[in-house]
């Protein structure tokens, strides 16, 4: 696979499964890839983690999770370690976990309800984690000990921007406000209301990756795309099927910026390109809902999930 290839319209329509993992009895609710690209961690309502070698791939190892599960499941800066929350309801605790040796290095306990979204630094060892416990904690993975809390309302969604000093708060009041990382404590610097329903949710927020845009996935059928300086509407893209509001369904950036991809409750998987703000592809190979979609990092490759695990690749690397 090549590095840093950069996606058109002839890649897209060229991508095709080149594996499929069984390995799973249940859905898989998350999934991340490594920052150096080489590795993809899956979590699973089987209670299972799986380390997969994105070079071969392959599965090369299979961890579990069996007293709490496993939920969010997130790299650190280091491929040998993940965080994850919990998914059992007897527990709300986040765990740091070496995936070399299967050991808990370290839990973080402050949460009391339910953790609804997880977001690791891209450039240090602090992380953010959000409940419906309506609190936001920033935490180091050198101490248990929280470095900061925000007070929020409803089912709050965390991220980081790519230089990881700003971080956006999606809330279930349909906001999102941004803040500086230095300053949790001084509230947001910028606000930006959004237009909603309030029966819909927000389920994930991302930046893009220059930091220019926001993404956010909702629990219902519509996925939203700002700009990140003045809030304002850029894309509403509603052209997949999301008619089941407790799945779901996670959208990304492709790494170069051109387009935004989704999984949608029919098993099909979507692309817009984000000048055009037009669906330009769509991919068809789950049985099931795909609710997570990801781009690896450095190579030519997609990640989705149901209960199986589909890594695609591309046959036309025109560019």
């Amino acid at each position: 696979m090549s590095v840093g290839l950069r996606l058109n319209s002839n890649v897209l329509k060229s991508f095709q499964m080149g594996r499929v993992l069984k390995d799973n009895s249940k859905e898989i609710n998350s999934l991340d890839f490594s920052r150096d690209g080489d590795w993809l961690v899956t979590a699973s309502d089987d209670e299972s983690i799986h380390l997969v070698n994105c070079n071969k791939g392959t599965m090369d190892k299979e961890l579990f999770s069996k007293k709490y599960g496993v939920n969010l499941i997130r790299f650190t800066n280091h491929n040998s370690a993940v965080i994850y929350a919990s998914k059992n309801e007897s527990d709300d605790s986040l765990r740091y976990l070496s995936v070399h040796d299967n050991r808990f290095i370290r839990y973080f306990s402050g949460h009391r309800d339910h953790v609804t979204s997880v977001a690791m630094s891209p450039n240090d060892d602090t992380f953010l984690s959000a409940a419906l416990d309506q609190c936001i904690y920033l935490w180091d993975l050198r101490t248990n000990t929280s470095q900061g809390k925000v007070g929020v309302i409803g089912k709050p969604q965390v991220a980081y921007d790519p230089q990881g000093d700003v971080i956006a708060v999606a809330s279930g009041i349909n906001v999102v406000k941004l803040y500086d990382k230095r300053h949790l404590d001084g509230g947001p610097f910028c606000v930006f209301p959004i237009d909603l329903p309030s029966s819909v949710d927000f389920t994930h927020v991302k930046f893009s990756p220059s930091g220019k845009l926001i993404l956010l996935s909702t629990n219902d059928n519509i996925i939203l795309l700002l700009d990140a300086y003045k809030g304002n509407r850029v894309a509403d893209l509603t052209d997949f099927v999301h008619d089941n509001s407790t799945i779901n369904i996670e959208a990304s950036f492709t790494p170069d910026e051109q387009y935004i991809v989704s999984g949608s409750e029919d098993g099909s998987i979507h692309f817009w390109d984000i000048q055009t703000k037009q669906k330009c592809n769509v991919l068809k190979g789950h049985a099931g809902p795909v609710t997570s979609v990801q781009c690896n990092p450095r190579f030519a490759m997609l990640a989705s999930a149901c209960t199986n695990l589909a890594l695609w690749v591309p046959t036309d690397r025109s560019q």
